[in-house]
């Protein structure tokens, strides 16, 4: 899975908004 640490900055990205 190449895309795996692309998804994994999504993840935390999507995740500090969350928390914005």
């Amino acid at each position: 899975n190449f895309s795996y640490p692309f998804n994994l900055t999504i993840f935390k990205n999507n995740d500090k908004k969350k928390h914005k």
